[in-house]
């Protein structure tokens, strides 16, 4: 996508991007800030019961697969509302929701952070598309399994997803429960 913004032409073929000799046209250009960074923020946002946070330099019509963290926050009571500078984070009418499910097979770097916001409320969350974390600098899968499981979540592993439930306890006291939670 940005390479096309700056003029250049390529075919994408199953696996395969084809890109012909070319010159970039030079373009202004505002430098994203990073979803994945972002999503962090919305973490510690689903702990807290009032919110009033402005992110800046995050766009509504990004090309980041992170991005889709808008949508993600709303199963956990977090409103988003872009505006001239990035986004306005506060806490929506509704609540965070007992259970989750999301393929995270575009966005796989948000599934570690997601399944720490399932495990500190008390939410089941499902969790597929998660076959590129296997792979990383570490088995993302199974480091997540492990610290989680540390802090009381029950984690369950099955080929490239994984499903939590229970909650993250910290000294044997839960962080906090989402409503209609029964663990």
């Amino acid at each position: 996508n940005l390479m096309s913004y700056f003029g250049i032409e390529y075919d994408w073929t199953e696996n395969s991007i084809k890109i012909e000799h070319q010159k970039y046209k030079a373009k202004d250009f505002t430098v994203e800030a990073d979803w994945s960074a972002a999503s962090y923020y919305y973490s510690m946002a689903a702990f807290i019961d009032e919110l009033d946070l402005q992110l800046n330099g995050v766009f509504e019509k990004s090309v980041q697969g992170d991005s889709v963290m808008t949508e993600i926050g709303e199963s956990f009571g977090i409103k988003s509302v872009f505006n001239d500078k990035g986004v306005h984070l506060s806490k929506a009418d509704n609540s965070a929701k007992p259970f989750f499910e999301k393929d995270f097979i575009r966005c796989p770097d948000l599934a570690q952070t997601v399944a720490v916001m399932c495990g500190g409320l008390g939410m089941h969350g499902l969790f597929t598309g998660l076959d590129t974390l296997k792979i990383k600098e570490t088995d993302r899968i199974a480091a997540l399994n492990n610290e989680l499981e540390k802090l009381g979540c029950a984690v369950e592993v099955e080929g490239n997803g994984m499903t939590t439930s229970g909650s993250v306890s910290v000294q044997g006291n839960p962080i906090r429960r989402a409503p209609g939670s029964t663990d």
